[in-house]
């Protein structure tokens, strides 16, 4: 849960570093306005902010902002974004000083987007303020949207520091067990209260653990009233599954549609006969469609773990499928052996309600169900919690079906601590208003 500004700030009672020598700030932003200039964060002076990560209004991008002194009408140089902000869409933002090379850089979403020259260097004495900007000595720029995990540094980061700051982010937004064994509603046990409802020839059975979800490959289906991820994002989904027999068809476990075909599909590629994870390049009949396929064949009978990752830094590297049967499962836990997580071109955004179902990966209207498939869990933005787990914003995501933590450790209110050498400051913010 963010920190929700609208005409308001958080602010230290004293300066955090100096602006002066090296640092960094991060934040997690969203945006949901763009009429006016937003201010993130700045660390202010008497008279203007030392830095300052925004969103600039006459750019309209993302921008760190340095004052070449500490007066009225200073000269400034920016590093700005090479995209427009989406509104409403959750940016991590990242500004690094670095006093030897005497520039300032902006990182989007861990991605290098620019470096500028800034040649005057000055320590600002006064306080870090969250949520609004300071200039000619006066309150400016507030923030329109939320703001979540604020850190700062006392020094410069390399870019795969600044890629672990994003991915370690990860946030659970959806858990279904599907243990429910009668009625019509599948729970949502991550806290977001999104169900799912069972529909056509959707019905319960016996699964890897506990309870399951049977469905027929005709009509069965389980879907959501609301989407679970956004599929712009790092995410990870997971299930565990059994098919009955090989579809003769491609078919898909889980998906997330929007208007016209899916964000992503996990699930069974019939030429290839293997488990794959598609995303399209837009939300249209004719857009590509893009996989990447499993080492393993699927067995029919069989329950296994197929969890597929969309890594947003990585690009067209991005998108992977883990699998993994029962016997590996067992075997890797006790080897010790690593997993490299998934690769993929970026995808739509797809807003549509999640899925739970099986369907042909076309556009169209009719996405129901095709496959003989057994569905056991999907968790969907967290962590690995018993078979399985969606994840968004982290690609790096563990071994699946194996239990890791890779969530902040947790999320107290609006509190300074010193965590690391380097890191001099951290708010994580658990209240809204």
């Amino acid at each position: 849960m963010g920190l929700k500004l609208a005409n308001a700030y958080a602010q230290t009672s004293g300066p955090i570093t100096d602006t002066g020598r090296n640092f960094i700030v991060t934040a997690w932003a969203r945006l949901t306005g763009n009429a006016a200039t937003a201010t993130v964060v700045t660390q202010e002076g008497a008279r203007t902010g030392g830095f300052t990560l925004q969103y600039s209004k006459p750019d309209d991008r993302w921008a760190l902002v340095r004052a070449g002194s500490d007066a009225d009408g200073a000269a400034t140089v920016k590093a700005l974004s090479a995209a427009a902000p989406r509104l409403n869409e959750w940016t991590h933002l990242a500004g690094v000083y670095d006093s030897a090379a005497r520039q300032i850089s902006l990182y989007v979403n861990g991605r290098l987007e620019s470096t500028v020259a800034a040649t005057s260097p000055w320590n600002a004495a006064g306080p870090l303020t969250i949520g609004r900007g300071k200039i000619n000595g006066a309150a400016a720029d507030p923030w329109t949207g939320d703001l979540d995990e604020v850190r700062v540094y006392g020094r410069a980061m390399f870019a795969d520091e600044l890629a672990d700051l994003v991915n370690s982010a990860a946030t659970l937004v959806g858990h279904w067990t599907l243990d429910e064994e009668s009625g019509l509603t599948a729970a949502d046990s991550s806290g977001r209260a999104t169900p799912a409802t069972l529909s056509g020839a959707a019905s319960w059975t016996a699964g890897w653990l506990d309870g399951a979800l049977a469905l027929d490959g005709v009509n069965g289906y389980a879907q959501t009233t609301a989407p679970a991820i956004g599929t712009r994002s790092s995410f990870t989904v997971a299930a565990w599954v059994q098919l009955d027999y090989l579809p003769t068809t491609d078919t898909a476990a889980v998906a997330q549609p929007g208007s016209r075909t899916a964000g992503f599909q996990l699930g069974f590629d019939k030429e290839q006969q293997r488990w794959t994870l598609g995303m399209r390049a837009a939300d249209t009949d004719t857009a590509t469609l893009v996989r990447t396929r499993s080492d393993a064949i699927p067995n029919p009978l069989e329950w296994t773990h197929v969890a597929g990752v969309y890594d947003a830094l990585a690009g067209d590297r991005g998108r992977r499928p883990h699998v993994r049967r029962r016997a590996e499962r067992r075997a890797d836990r006790s080897a010790g052996r690593p997993v490299r997580p998934a690769q993929h071109r970026r995808p739509p955004r797809s807003g549509q309600p999640a899925v739970l179902r099986a369907h042909r990966p076309r556009g169209g209207s009719d996405r129901r169900a095709r496959t003989p498939l057994h569905r056991r869990r999907l968790h969907l933005p967290g962590r690995v919690r018993g078979p399985a787990a969606v994840r968004m914003g982290q690609a790096d995501a563990a071994q699946p079906g194996l239990s890791h933590d890779r969530l902040p450790h947790g999320r107290p209110g609006l509190t300074d601590g010193h965590t690391a050498t380097s890191l001099v400051a951290v708010w994580r913010m658990s209240t809204e208003g």
